[in-house]
């Protein structure tokens, strides 16, 4: 042990992660210690808790969202009581109340669920680096897909970077095709899928395998499109894309405020095919059960798995071979292990780089990886179809070839150059109000005294005062700013100071709200 209580492992998808985690749990209940175990999304990862309990008896307690006030009181008590040498958890365990805290794991640690959207918003794993270093404790955290930030930190030295390379039954990793959907257009094939994945599904149907397919679409703000060349528009202060608003008919920067009318023809090749985009999972469910192999489909979405099991009926059925095709959005891409999948198909693989957001090109990066590895990984090898209109894009191209060095070294570059994170901090402050003007006078008063009290060398960019991309969430107006900055000391000290001064400031009955390094822009 080197003075860095912090490591990150970084192992491909299967490389066996799980198991180095146990290990490192058993050994710090040898020396009298416990452990938290985070985990992203816990309905999502009952395998782990299974492999948990068979090795650590009851000795461990559950904590998530699904739990009744009751069974959460239990548990908290029975930690209290040091009871429990392990607690399992999504990121609200952090705080669990365990004595001699030995080690805390993150797992998936890129994961966006561990970062707060509500008061308090905190990120679990800024928590848990604090309680490691309060009580001497070891951080892991493991992904195959790492934040950029956190990679950023390793290859600084103040993590420290352990790698995996090979999964451990010496399985190959999936095959990967990529499907110019341009190409399937100009066929003349306007449906979802494309002919080589309809043609692969059918294949594993009558070989008895089974399929996942994968859709990142939960309804965000559409982007635009040019089916021809595959043009989009982006902003050109921030190399993000433009989120269409349809009721206005202009597209919007959401980090500027940039805004431009909705264009008729491609601005790339004056094609008329040029407009919003966007398909659901409901859609391409209704295609598969239409088809002439009579697939066996299993939809896996917010709508499908609301209630105490949702998602374990769900994944139960399908281990259960009740169905050949799995389709979902980005819950079936994470964790799973089903042996008898052989093929993993993503219906739209860039379509989060249309995302209005920073992290992009990371997301879509992650996804692509983190669904490969769902292929292959029991005795037979796997195969992955990846559908997409800009084939020619680095995170697609280097998803594809899952080297994520690659990948970093480019997006750093990028982020480097649009002064993104890691490289600063963002702040937000959102202002909301029944009365549209209220909320927008508040802000631009706030605005105005924040730029009179702090001097700019601190505060790199004050952006516009705009609309988030959702502008009216139940019934409130909602005005922002976007403050970037190096220190996140500082940051925190500005935002104290302007949820001091906004109740003198304010018009009406404006509510403000505030936050660090949000997970998302929306």
């Amino acid at each position: 042990q080197n003075k860095l209580n912090e490591i990150l492992i970084h192992g491909v998808t299967g490389s066996g992660k799980t198991e180095i985690y146990i290990r490192l749990i058993e050994e710090a209940i040898k020396m009298r210690k416990t452990a938290i175990m985070l985990v992203p999304e816990i309905s999502l990862t009952p395998q782990m808790v299974s492999c948990f309990s068979a090795r650590f008896g009851n000795r461990i307690a559950i904590q998530h969202s699904r739990l009744s006030q009751g069974e959460r009181f239990d548990q908290w008590r029975k930690i209290k009581a040091g009871e429990v040498d392990v607690v399992i958890g999504v990121r609200s365990a952090v705080f669990a109340p365990l004595s001699s805290l030995g080690i805390i794991i993150i797992d998936e640690e890129h994961e966006l669920t561990y970062k707060s959207e509500n008061t308090p918003k905190y990120d679990a794993r800024k928590v848990a680096r604090a309680r490691c270093n309060i009580n001497g404790a070891l951080l892991v955290l493991g992904s195959a897909t790492p934040s950029v930030e956190t990679y950023y930190r390793a290859l600084r030295g103040k993590t420290m970077l352990l790698t995996m390379k090979n999964r451990p039954n010496s399985m190959a990793l999936p095959q990967t095709f990529l499907v110019d959907l341009r190409e399937e257009l100009k066929a003349g094939n306007r449906k979802v899928l494309s002919r080589k994945l309809e043609e692969e599904l059918v294949k594993n149907k009558n070989n008895q395998e089974q399929s996942i397919l994968f859709l990142n679409k939960r309804g965000y703000a559409s982007f635009l499109l040019c089916r021809d060349c595959g043009y989009t528009s982006r902003c050109p202060n921030c190399s993000v894309s433009l989120t269409v608003h349809t009721h206005d008919r202009q597209m919007f920067c959401h980090y500027c405020g940039y805004t431009e009318p909705i264009p008729r023809i491609c601005p790339g090749c004056q094609s008329e095919r040029i407009k919003a985009f966007g398909t659901g999972t409901q859609k391409v469910e209704e295609e598969l059960k239409n088809h002439p192999a009579m697939f066996r489909v299993l939809r896996m979405d917010m709508d499908t798995t609301s209630g105490k099991h949702g998602h374990k009926k769900i994944l139960n059925a399908f281990r259960n071979k009740e169905a050949d095709i799995l389709l979902g959005t980005q819950m079936v891409a994470k964790g799973h292990d089903f042996p008898d999948v052989t093929l993993v198909g993503i219906l739209s693989a860039d379509a989060a780089l249309f995302n209005n957001d920073y992290r992009a090109s990371e997301r879509t990066f992650q996804l692509i990886t983190q669904a490969s590895g769902r292929a292959g990984r029991g005795e037979k090898p796997g195969r992955v179809i990846l559908q997409a209109y800009n084939i020619d894009d680095y995170a697609v191209q280097t998803a594809l070839a899952q080297d994520y060095e690659a990948f970093y070294q480019k997006e750093i570059m990028m982020r480097k150059a649009m002064n993104f994170p890691p490289f600063c901090h963002i702040g937000v402050i959102v202002v909301s109000s029944e009365n549209q003007d209220a909320a927008k006078d508040s802000l631009a008063a706030l605005r105005k005294q924040i730029l009179k009290e702090y001097d700019s060398e601190e505060v790199l960019d004050c952006s516009v005062v705009l609309p988030p991309p959702i502008f009216i969430i139940r019934k409130r107006y909602r005005w922002r700013i976007i403050i970037k900055t190096k220190s996140v000391n500082f940051l925190v000290q500005l935002m104290n100071h302007a949820l001091d001064i906004f109740p003198r400031i304010k018009t009406g009955s404006a509510d403000i709200s505030v936050d660090v390094d949000p997970a998302s822009m929306v």
